[in-house]
């Protein structure tokens, strides 16, 4: 450590504690030298240390260093004092280079010992040797052991060794400028802030905040700072606030880490500017949200706020003050999706009311509905307000089914058309009649349900007849003038009853439907061809009779 190569009574050539008549001596003596041009050595260079090179400007800096009593007393800390036989033997290891010797000899006296006046300077200058060392561990015990040694009871015999017995000190002042002091060298020598606070592990709680505190106070300054900026920002642009928190986030997060590594998170003043931060991340999600929800959703910008915040706070009730508000964003969120199928139906709904001008609009206006009631349904199950809007949906398209239904005029019943009109009416009504519906509408619903089936079921019936009229005997109809004559009745018989039971009757069905059609256009009015097959025919019926 360069406080203690380059400690002013090393530069001088004395140890802390020399008497005033030895420094002014060495003082002349070390002036004549380099006026000379001369060079000159000391006892108590100690060759383990860099090598020291003395000029008339360092020798007069050293002695200005130590000319009042309070600076001899703060530069006697990074170096060694001679006040007893243990410091003797100590010393003189450390002049043939052998510091492990030393260490020894002085934490024989001093390693879980209560410290005596007689003890003090063998304190000293065992944690001055170990601030020189390497190891970090040596080094935080160095430090811890000043510290010790300051804060101890005996220190005024410390003092009274180094400047005289009326010097009075402020140990806690002195503490601290010694930490400070540290601190900077550390700094210096480019140590990280978590290694420097690391070097005090050793030291008791209030120097470790202190060094802390040290380091982070410009940081809670500028946390602070960004927390009233955005308090300002926020309340005049709410409808920003979700970019400007975004901005307090990225801002301050490598800060409030950097607090809590030094600090560490226990610590109240880490838990206090932390918490700020939290609440107010939450105070910007309000401002957003408030600003928002009403024109768009913003639940998961919302969310998102709300999760960094509750990564800031530190307090359970910060905490659960956080997690509340994440409960019920999600519940907003949720019922805002749910709402969402409603009002998606009932824009559906809006769309078609009045205008369903045909039985296709209304099966169209089914099949939209349908897909958005069963994932609603999903969600919901058969809720109250589930079947409300079923019961709209199933509403809205009977009354298109009816209207459309009534309107079919009685005379109309022979056209392919109507038949068609009244199929699609029976196959919208068998889809509704899946969908959940409130009393009153199902009681309707049944009623025309069994109106529009019954009407499907004649006019399919009455249009089948039709067909079966069309798929008559074309020539025997022709030759007796009339679809409905006995004769041309018993030949149907004769074709269902025994042609169409054998492979060879149906092939013959099968040719007399494709040619005799042909055969009528063309003999219906020759009246002699007429006769001709009546006559056939009639002798055809009595052989049939005779069997």
């Amino acid at each position: 450590m360069i406080a203690v190569e380059n400690n002013p009574f090393r530069v001088i050539g004395v140890l802390a504690n020399a008497k005033e008549k030895d420094i002014h001596r060495q003082k002349v003596k070390t002036s004549k030298f380099l006026s000379v041009g001369k060079s000159i050595k000391s006892e108590y260079d100690y060759e383990f240390f860099a090598p020291l090179e003395r000029t008339e400007k360092s020798v007069k800096d050293a002695f200005s260093n130590i000319d009042q009593r309070q600076d001899k007393l703060e530069h006697s800390l990074f170096w060694f004092v001679n006040c007893n036989q243990f410091d003797e033997i100590a010393l003189a290891h450390l002049s043939e280079s052998n510091q492990e010797k030393a260490l020894l000899t002085w934490s024989r006296v001093v390693d879980s010992r209560e410290i005596t006046p007689k003890l003090t300077s063998c304190l000293n200058n065992y944690s001055t040797l170990k601030l020189y060392s390497s190891s970090a561990r040596m080094l935080s015990s160095g430090i811890a052991n000043k510290l010790k040694l300051i804060q101890s009871k005996s220190f005024p015999a410390y003092v009274a060794a180094v400047t005289d017995d009326s010097f009075v000190v402020d140990r806690q002042q002195l503490s601290k400028k010694f930490i400070k002091r540290i601190t900077q060298l550390l700094l210096d020598s480019k140590k990280t802030e978590k290694e420097i606070v690391d070097c005090f592990s050793l030291c008791e709680r209030w120097v470790k905040d202190f060094v802390a505190h040290s380091f982070c106070e410009n940081l809670i300054f500028e946390v602070e700072r960004a927390i009233e900026s955005t308090q300002k920002k926020r309340k005049g642009s709410g409808d920003k606030a979700f970019e400007i928190a975004l901005a307090l986030r990225k801002n301050t997060i490598k800060k409030i880490k950097k607090i809590s590594v030094l600090l560490g998170t226990d610590n109240i003043k880490f838990k206090t500017i932390s918490d700020a931060l939290a609440k107010e991340m939450v105070q910007c999600d309000i401002a957003y949200f408030n600003a928002w929800h009403k024109s768009r959703a913003v639940f998961d910008e919302s969310l998102k706020l709300l999760g960094y915040a509750k990564t800031f706070a530190i307090r359970e009730k910060t905490k659960c003050e956080i997690q509340s508000n994440i409960d019920d964003m999600l519940e907003r969120k949720e019922q805002h999706r749910v709402r969402k199928y409603f009002d998606e139906i009932y824009g559906e709904v809006d769309e078609v009311v009045d205008r369903m001008t045909s039985i296709a609009k209304a099966i169209s206006f089914i099949n939209r509905c349908k897909p958005k009631l069963d994932a609603l349904f999903s969600e919901v199950g058969r809720s109250d307000d589930f079947i409300m809007v079923s019961s709209v949906v199933v509403s809205v398209a009977l009354g298109g089914i009816i209207t459309q239904f009534n309107a079919t005029k009685p005379e109309g019943r022979s056209s392919d058309a109507v038949l068609s009109m009244f199929r699609s009416a029976n196959s919208a009504m068998n889809t509704l009649s899946t969908f959940e519906m409130g009393s009153e509408v199902q009681a309707r619903f049944d009623t025309n349900k069994a109106t529009i089936s019954e009407s499907y079921r004649q006019v399919s019936e009455w249009q089948h007849q039709q067909q079966n009229k069309q798929q008559g005997c074309y020539i025997a109809t022709m030759a007796y003038g009339d679809y409905d004559h006995p004769q041309v009745v018993r030949l149907r018989l004769f074709r269902d009853q025994t042609l169409a039971k054998t492979w060879l009757g149906r092939s013959f069905i099968k040719l007399y439907y494709k040619y005799s059609p042909l055969m009528v256009r063309k003999l219906k009015n020759n009246h002699t061809v007429n006769k001709l097959v009546r006559s056939c025919l009639d002798g055809f019926i009595k052989q049939m009779d005779r069997k």
